[in-house]
């Protein structure tokens, strides 16, 4: 959970108005806290820099170790043309040797059904970007999941379709290009809720009172949390605008100009401290409320990384993380390598059900393989409702940050599941029978010759429309977009031939 700021807006002389904002934020229950640091801010002329203002915010957010910062550089100086194709490459190495722990957020991307030329859909973007080998260069991938005019219940999928859903898009681009083991983040996302009263800009994300706006968006982190596991940070927008009291921005706010916390604010920080005491069925990042590590473990986006752990040298206490979950599965996602590495599981302090065992009984997972790779690895099923602790104890793996994320899973249902598929087997033969038995009384040679009784032009007109009724129908069923199948005429073309083929020969 997080949420965009201004922090450069309270510059009080004493930080009052700065510390107060902090606490705020973290009384909410947000994690997160995206702020803005402006280019033409710290460099005001070539060779000045001015740290004034981020070192100010950044000596109030040590102050509250609960919030951590995603910081966008914003207002960049102009990059050449001819120095845009490696602006990507070259910045992400420059922050991964910042910092092991670094973690490169791909911008999020504006939500839009435009297909160009001045606009494009942020869909077919994210697609270029993969087209254009940009994949090694992010760690996450951003979207703005504005709900506009619907709740979180609308589960439209669709590029022409601007909704809370649309992140399932994005997720659907870094699937198809073998990145699924990057999270998807949510940069912006919320519903605006401008008074009635308002006489300002209007707004162009749709609109909502403020009690549906606060219901929506509890509702939105409950189906994130339920039913995507691949969600990393949602980042609201926005605790208080530095903006004019007419920009519609401030129909998100949290807080209200004067400072008054708004129902939005009020209901998700209600639904933060009901969260359990253990983590419910979904996903959850290595940094979470129910993740404790104790050794030389470094947690941050992208997951946790063990110490050079002696712990099953020495008998020492070691690298051991425990993850508290209330549910009947519980999965851990690794990140597997040429190195060599193990990671022992108990879960209430017995070994993990659905892990191997060695010759002195443990459960374990072997993180060496062959290529680098992302894999999410099944520790225990058939556990009680919970709540439960897994506890895991690294050996090896120092620097390859090897667990990338916990998971809390469901069974499935398999109570009376064989007879269930003994009856639907029964229901289809006496369904086979009773048509092999109306196809014996049809008098097909009758019914031939009455076919080749018909004038010629008659006969090809019914076969060439039962064959595009056909053609028609499959292509509604299987193509997700029609204009797919325009797009491949040979394959069209071959698919209306395989289905002509036995009118015609059944009118010989």
């Amino acid at each position: 959970l997080g949420v965009n700021v201004a922090l450069e807006q309270y510059d009080d002389e004493e930080g009052e108005e700065l510390e107060a904002a902090l606490a705020r934020i973290a009384e909410g229950g947000f994690v997160w806290v995206r702020q803005s640091f402006y280019w033409s801010q710290i460099e005001p002329e070539p060779g000045r820099f001015d740290w004034t203002v981020p070192d100010r915010i950044m000596t109030a957010l040590a102050r509250h170790p609960q919030l951590r910062l995603v910081a966008v550089l914003d207002d960049s100086p102009p990059i050449p043309p001819a120095d845009r194709s490696t602006a990507l490459p070259s910045s992400s190495l420059r922050t991964s040797t910042a910092g092991p722990d670094a973690c490169i957020l791909l911008a999020g991307l504006a939500p839009t059904i435009e297909t160009g030329p001045q606009n494009l859909s942020d869909v077919r973007y994210l697609e270029q970007l993969y087209q254009a080998g940009a994949a090694p260069y992010f760690d996450v991938v951003c979207g703005k999941p504005y709900g506009f005019d619907t709740g979180p219940d609308d589960r439209r999928a669709d590029e022409t379709v601007l909704n809370f859903s649309r992140l399932l898009l994005l997720r659907e681009v870094m699937v198809a290009h073998n990145d699924a083991g990057k999270a998807v983040w949510a940069s912006h996302w919320g519903w605006n809720a401008l008074p009635p009263t308002w006489t300002g800009v209007p707004s162009l994300w749709g609109q909502a009172d403020e009690t549906t706006q606060a219901a929506r968006t509890v509702a939105a982190l409950e189906r994130a949390r339920a039913e995507w596991p691949w969600a990393g940070a949602l980042i609201l927008e926005h605790f208080q605008p530095a903006a004019g009291l007419d920009d519609p921005r401030w129909g998100f706010a949290l807080v209200s100009p004067e400072g008054t916390p708004r129902p939005v604010y009020d209901a998700v920080a209600a639904w933060a401290t009901a969260l359990p005491d253990a983590a419910p069925v979904g996903g959850y990042p290595a940094y979470n409320p129910w993740a404790t590590y104790e050794g030389d473990w470094r947690v941050g986006p992208l997951g946790a990384d063990a110490g050079r752990s002696t712990a099953l040298t020495t008998g020492s206490g070691g690298d051991r993380a425990a993850f508290r979950f209330a549910g009947p599965a519980v999965a851990l996602t690794v990140r597997r390598g040429p190195y060599r590495a193990f990671l022992y599981v108990t879960v209430d302090g017995s070994p993990a059900n659905e892990l191997p065992r060695d010759e002195t009984g443990r459960a374990y997972v072997v993180l060496y393989d062959d290529t680098p790779t992302v894999a999410t690895v099944s520790l225990a099923t058939g556990l009680s409702p919970g709540p439960h602790t897994v506890e895991v104890v690294a050996e090896g793996g120092q620097g390859q940050w090897a667990l990338v994320d916990w998971r809390v899973g469901t069974e499935p249902v398999r109570e009376n599941f064989g007879w269930q598929i003994a009856g639907l087997a029964a229901a289809g033969l006496v369904l086979a029978a009773l048509l092999i038995r109306d196809v014996r009384r049809v008098e097909w040679g009758a019914l031939r010759q009455r076919f080749l009784d018909w004038p010629e032009w008659a006969q090809v007109a019914l076969v060439v429309g039962l064959t595009g009724i056909l053609w028609a129908t499959a292509s509604a069923s299987w193509v997700h977009d029609l204009s797919l199948v325009s797009c491949s005429p040979c394959t069209a073309f071959c698919f209306f031939l395989s289905l002509l083929t036995m009118p015609l020969l059944a009118a010989l």
